[in-house]
């Protein structure tokens, strides 16, 4: 299985980037690759939602997920439920730690994508070369953005 992990600051406390960074129907303005999310089903801590992403160019991709929250340790854990192909399984956490950082409360915001390939040694190329820098550089693109949008003030 593969595993890209990358960690930002935010300038916040953490109850409110831990709220904006939640705030599921808000993604599509969050996150620049979401175009959409519906959720489908919400039992307690989980929700399963649909989410439409244009992460490269005009490619357009969605897919399920399935994510819990826990509120107790500010820690997410998504699966990617279907389609799932050209993975064999996608699990995404979410860690959140509040720190201090110049005698200021802020986040640290750790995202991990542990990803393997349903094509066994076509797939194990493909991911190590390019799919893992692919979602690194999402992952960057996704904790910037966020990072820029909530030291700017963005409200739920």
């Amino acid at each position: 299985m593969f595993r890209v992990q990358r960690s930002v600051t935010i300038n916040e406390e953490i109850d409110k980037v831990w709220q904006i960074a939640n705030d599921l129907e808000n993604w599509p303005k969050i996150f620049p690759p979401c175009e959409d999310l519906k959720i489908l089903k919400k039992d307690g801590n989980k929700t399963v939602f649909e989410i439409t992403v244009r992460p490269i160019g005009k490619l357009l991709l969605r897919w399920r997920t399935s994510r819990v929250v826990d509120d107790t340790t500010k820690s997410t854990k998504s699966v990617r439920e279907y389609p799932k192909f050209p993975f064999r399984e996608v699990i995404i956490e979410w860690i959140f730690e509040e720190i201090t950082e110049n005698n200021k409360k802020a986040t640290k915001v750790t995202f991990v994508n542990s990803f393997s390939m349903a094509i066994p040694i076509i797939g194990w190329l493909f991911g190590k070369l390019l799919v893992r820098r692919i979602i690194g550089n999402i992952i960057k693109m996704e904790q910037e953005t966020l990072k820029r949008k909530i030291e700017a003030g963005f409200i739920v």
